[in-house]
């Protein structure tokens, strides 16, 4: 039902951008998108159809940039890309399908953001739909390995054995359980000091490997995942990454902007329970505010953030470098509490 809402809010920022923001910023469009399913296995791939504007025709290249940069964590891969010819009454559009692959479990947002095609007097901006897939997680098989067997079947001869033989063996076994006593107490005189040279051996070394390795393996585990980070680590290093691609300067601020709520949305999500990524900016503050999560001063930072934010992404407010620097302080703020 949220994404229902999510695609309607779309919608109307994507009318609302034709009518006032287009006499300042130039032409409006929304681009529908839609998946093959809402849900698959581990192992299976998700189509996803794009609907934009026959022109000026965006190429292929430029939408799987936007769909990767739109994407916090690499959820998806992308597979394979094509335009698909349009019949009938969508020949006045222009439709490219994305095959996805998924990398990781959990409900994703598939999304393009906002498309900017540049043109000096009239410059066209397209407001992509959102569409959601749940991955399931993948299932590992225990095959039942049959019960291991090292001694014969009880009054059946070995393998490779004589009748005869079998029968002599079976006539003296006495004779033979002694000889083989003996021959393993001569075995276990003639081994034990070298079994204790080598369990002391082995001993040592462990102990030198584990000073020596040991804290830089410890290093190693806790930066390569291994052990589980919390909410507000995974966040910081989000917000490392998003600060080394230097989106800003590069003009791409819908991106940046796309990126940030995102880190900031599913830090709240992961550590307060809030379905954040699933609700609009107004659905999400009012449901902040009735579950008195932020003490005032926070709550009110946190609604100018996502406010300001929302111009950004849908109004294409262009903000400075200042208020780019200003809005990542602000997300670190809010994670770091």
């Amino acid at each position: 039902m949220t994404g229902s809402y999510l695609r309607y809010a779309c919608i109307v920022v994507a009318f609302a951008i034709q009518l006032f923001v287009t006499p300042l910023y130039g032409t409006g469009a929304y681009a529908p998108i839609t998946t093959s399913a809402e849900s698959i296995a581990f192992d299976e791939t998700v189509t996803v159809s794009v609907q934009l504007p026959l022109e000026p025709q965006i190429s292929i290249k430029q939408l799987t940039e936007e769909f990767s940069s739109n994407q916090t964590d690499k959820t998806f891969a992308i597979v394979d890309a094509y335009r698909q010819t349009n019949e009938g009454t969508d020949r006045r559009s222009d439709t490219v399908v994305l095959i996805l692959e998924p990398w990781e479990p959990g409900r994703h947002a598939i999304t393009f953001g906002t498309l900017v095609i540049n043109d000096k007097k009239d410059p066209l901006h397209i407001v992509t739909g959102v569409e959601y897939v749940t991955v399931a997680a993948p299932t590992v098989a225990v095959n039942q390995l049959p019960e291991p067997r090292l001694l014969p079947i009880p009054g059946r001869p070995l393998l490779g054995v004589e009748p005869e033989t079998w029968q002599r063996l079976s006539d003296n076994a006495d004779h033979n359980t002694d000889q083989a006593q003996r021959h393993l107490n001569t075995f276990q005189e003639r081994s034990f000091p070298w079994i204790i040279f080598v369990l002391l051996s082995l001993l040592i070394t462990a102990v030198y490997l584990f000073r020596r390795l040991g804290g830089s393996l410890l290093y190693r585990l806790q930066h390569d995942g291994m052990y589980t980070e919390s909410p507000r680590n995974k966040a910081l290093q989000a917000l490392d990454r998003l600060m080394t691609e230097n989106l800003p300067a590069q003009e791409r601020y819908d991106s940046f902007y796309v990126i940030l709520t995102a880190i900031v949305r599913r830090y709240i999500e992961d550590t307060f329970g809030l379905k954040a990524p699933e609700h609009t900016t107004e659905e999400f503050l009012r449901e902040a505010v009735e579950s008195k999560i932020f003490e005032a001063g926070t709550q009110e930072q946190l609604s100018h953030f996502l406010e300001y934010a929302d111009l950004v992404k849908f109004a294409q407010v262009n903000p400075t470098t200042t208020e780019c620097d200003d809005a990542m302080n602000s997300a670190r703020t809010l994670v770091k509490g």
